[in-house]
């Protein structure tokens, strides 16, 4: 004769639709904890940035200060959360296999690519609809290029570690979750979108034109995780990218003065 089911046991398990529906909310909770959190601070410090730095622009000691507020503040924050909120391990954030080799490889690629489609962006909306920028980039270039070791920490620790590790960590981070809680073409195509906007108006104190400019560059590097899914190249690419228009920028400065 067969024993009994435990009638209890059966009744206290979680039906399967209200599991699903925790481990929504918990990704959901991840992702406004992270990437979106992230964002609102960033935005808010780039509407609220005064454009004056002062003497601390110059100082290498202030770039390693900024390296580590952004690569180990941010990405620190965004790492704990993906980890331990949204419990994924960060290899998940490659959607596609690969190997350094070749993540090497397409960085310097994607590099090449975002170089030449950005001047072109760049030079058809000055031609088309020309807009006004801040004076702030111009300033923090003359004010980093008079110290070597000032020029060496920008183009270096803070363009890689800043800048590429840490915005492309929050770009991945929120396309990825984003696309698991909402897969489909609709949802793909608004959170590029999303994200597009969202790292343009991190650039707010660069004026229009650099809000304008830095989103066509985001939407290269989200149309690129899309179809490829992999972040160590866009890390590479964004780091050289930036350490690339700085050195550039200070000989300008250095050359013609600032604007």
């Amino acid at each position: 004769m067969s024993q009994p089911s435990n009638i209890l046991t059966v009744m206290e398990e979680p039906a399967p639709a209200r599991v699903a529906a925790r481990r929504w909310t918990v990704q959901l909770l991840g992702l406004l904890l992270g990437p979106v959190l992230v964002y609102g601070v960033l935005i808010y410090r780039s509407l609220h940035s005064t454009g004056g730095g002062g003497s601390g622009w110059g100082s290498p000691w202030y770039w390693l200060y900024a390296t580590a507020y952004y690569a180990v503040g941010f990405a620190g924050w965004l790492f704990l959360i993906y980890r331990f909120v949204c419990r994924q391990p960060l290899a998940r954030l490659n959607r596609r296999p690969g190997s350094f080799r070749s993540d090497l490889l397409a960085g310097l690629l994607l590099l090449a690519a975002l170089l030449v489609l950005c001047r072109a962006f760049y030079w058809v909306q000055c031609t088309i609809f020309p807009l006004e920028s801040s004076g702030s980039v111009e300033e923090i270039h003359s004010q980093a290029a008079v110290n070597p070791w000032s020029v060496l920490m920008v183009v270096g620790p803070y363009s890689f570690l800043a800048a590429g590790m840490m915005e492309e960590f929050n770009r991945v981070f929120l396309l990825e979750r984003a696309w698991a809680l909402w897969p489909g073409q609709v949802s793909a195509a608004v959170m590029i979108a999303l994200s597009t906007l969202l790292f343009g108006l991190c650039h707010c104190y660069q004026g229009l034109i650099g809000v304008v400019n830095t989103a066509f560059f985001g939407l290269l590097l989200a149309l690129y995780y899309y179809r490829f899914g992999r972040i160590l190249p866009m890390i590479i690419a964004h780091g050289f990218y930036s350490a690339w228009v700085t050195v550039e920028g200070m000989l300008w400065v250095v050359a013609y003065g600032q604007r």
